[in-house]
């Protein structure tokens, strides 16, 4: 994994904005940095990130699996009860997936590790801002 240093584009904040992600910057600091990308080779992203990734997607689904196979899960998972009906036929008749966003750490030695894992989140989904680079 290479980190390329170069410099930051002039119009971030104001396209982050238009595209509605109004905190692009918390208490005077951004929230990303744009002063560098990173290049990766193909076996780092297939086996160190894809892997990985697909293996979190996979544990997720089986999870959802068990939970719309279970009204006790779903209500301990505080599910309006009001939907059941909805998601129960939603999962079984295959809909797709709408989004999903699982954020990583990853050093180039080793499997990215999971941090944080997002479905359906609501501020993606109604902005409409996916940013994906590659080098």
């Amino acid at each position: 994994m290479l980190r390329i240093d170069i410099p930051e584009r002039s119009n971030w904040k104001a396209l982050a904005h238009e595209l509605g992600f109004h905190f692009h910057t918390i208490d005077g600091e951004p929230y990303w940095k744009e002063d560098a990308y990173y290049q990766f080779t193909m076996e780092q992203v297939e086996r160190d990130i894809e892997a990985p990734t697909e293996e979190v997607h996979e544990m997720c689904m089986e999870l959802v699996d068990k939970v719309c196979h279970s009204n006790a899960l779903m209500q301990r998972l505080a599910l309006p009860e009001h939907m059941w009906d909805s998601i129960h036929h939603s999962w079984k008749s295959g809909q797709p997936h709408l989004y999903g966003r699982m954020d990583f750490a990853y050093s180039g030695d080793g499997p990215a590790k999971l941090l944080e894992l997002n479905y359906d989140t609501y501020l993606a989904l109604r902005s409409g801002f996916f940013s994906v680079g590659v080098a």
